[in-house]
């Protein structure tokens, strides 16, 4: 494995870490706005699945 390679998975799972601490903390406002985020990222990728290529 390359040294660019670890890197970037050490940081990949940083960043997850630090996310799931941080979803752990969220107010209920944040919550409503994560849940949306979650559901408008899941929309997003359905309408990407759909495209060809070249669109």
């Amino acid at each position: 494995m390359k040294k660019s390679e670890i890197f970037e998975t050490v940081i990949r799972e940083l960043t997850e870490a630090a996310i799931s601490k941080r979803k752990e903390n969220l107010d209920d406002s944040e919550q409503q706005l994560y849940a949306e985020v979650v559901t408008l990222s899941s929309q997003a990728r359905d309408i990407v699945r759909w495209l060809s290529k070249d669109q």
